[in-house]
């Protein structure tokens, strides 16, 4: 089980460090990162006061700064009154986007990506045909300076090409591309400071990080390691999902239809989802057919935490509610982590997840 037991703790004194092109800034007045499902980049939002800025380094500096590299760092160190880098966990790692002045407020704000914007501001120009998907993505790691971790994949990039070839049109982006792989290997891929991750997806069966609820009884108060708990049913896709992919095979020349669908709970009208797919095999309609299913099942059930925030929960983790109960106490996916830090109220999160219903396991 992946847990804090300390993050109600009275005794928490987190701190945070931030470094903007390698120099460590004072006077950070507050800063929210967002960590998002793989496909969409992590963001962040930073506001330093003026007046607390280091010398060398106030307004004239951040305009003349090309660019501005942020690093976001936060821990609970042994000593709060002195500590460094080694003891903080680094959330976010990018270039600002936009370089906000408040003249009158006497602040300055910087918002920005982490380092798969280069990725998504880039038209893919090249298919790669002959190389693996995962040879495809250290290829394009090493072309923006980025250390890749990924995991072997065996088929060659043209396999998919044939399949679905009505996806990747020139419009395209460097990371539309490696997501595409990613789903058609079903990986994940994303940034992760300076290291680009393809990888496969996480698994139910992980060890999950647990948000524990205990009823208040007549002898204690109602226990929760966070501050508010919110579960979601979303009753039209909890009633059954029904997914047909259409497609038209060159070779048998021919249409044919596949479906995938899981029962609701009363199993009558069920949600249609229909997708036109050329180029597909029936195996390979299927396929698709399942994968589509999967990712809306997990629609069915959405969770939403909030309260103090650790450095533990990352977006490769899976997460278990327990103690409601109810058929809600399963395993959900993390959709969106939003940490946030402010000197005043201190260091906490909004945890947003989501996976389908025990009761609508997918029939496949």
């Amino acid at each position: 089980m992946k847990n804090n037991p300390t993050l109600t703790s009275q005794g928490r004194q987190p701190r945070s460090i931030v470094r903007i092109n390698g120099v460590v800034f004072t006077g950070v007045v507050s800063w929210e990162v967002e960590n998002n499902r793989f496909a969409a980049p992590d963001t962040y939002r930073l506001t330093l006061a003026v007046s607390k800025l280091p010398s060398a380094n106030g307004p004239a500096w951040f305009a003349s700064q090309t660019p501005l590299t942020v690093e976001i760092l936060v821990g609970f160190p042994a000593n709060p009154d002195q500590f460094d880098a080694s003891e903080m966990t680094s959330l976010i790692l990018g270039d600002a986007d936009t370089f906000d002045w408040e003249v009158f407020d006497y602040a300055i704000t910087l918002a920005g990506r982490d380092k798969s914007a280069p990725l998504l501001d880039t038209k893919a120009s090249e298919k790669y045909p002959n190389l693996t998907a995962s040879q495809i993505a250290a290829k394009l790691a090493q072309k923006y300076g980025l250390t890749p971790v990924v995991t072997a994949t065996s088929t060659k990039a043209g396999k998919y090409y044939e399949i679905d070839h009505v996806r990747m049109q020139d419009e395209r982006t460097e990371w539309d591309l490696l997501q595409w792989l990613a789903r058609e290997e079903q990986f994940v891929c994303y940034v992760n400071g300076d290291e680009l991750h393809f990888e496969p997806e996480p698994k139910a069966s992980q060890d999950p990080y647990v948000f524990q609820y205990t009823p208040a009884t007549a002898t204690s108060p109602v226990g929760f390691n966070g501050q508010t708990l919110c579960l979601t049913r979303t009753m039209t896709i909890a009633r059954g999902v029904t997914v047909t992919v259409q497609s038209w095979n060159h070779k048998q020349k021919k249409t044919f239809s596949r479906k995938a669908s899981f029962p609701g709970g009363g199993g009558k009208n069920p949600q249609q989802y229909s997708y036109v797919i050329g180029g597909l095999t029936p195996d390979q309609a299927q396929q698709r057919a399942n994968q589509i299913l999967a990712e809306i099942s997990k629609h069915a059930v959405k969770l939403k935490v909030t309260g103090p925030a650790d450095n533990l929960l990352l977006m490769t983790d899976v997460i278990k509610v327990s103690g409601t109960s109810t058929a809600l106490d399963q395993v959900f996916y993390p959709d969106v982590i939003t940490r946030e830090f402010d000197v005043e109220d201190g260091y906490h999160w909004t945890v947003e997840a989501k996976n389908q219903s025990p009761q609508s396991e997918p029939t496949l």
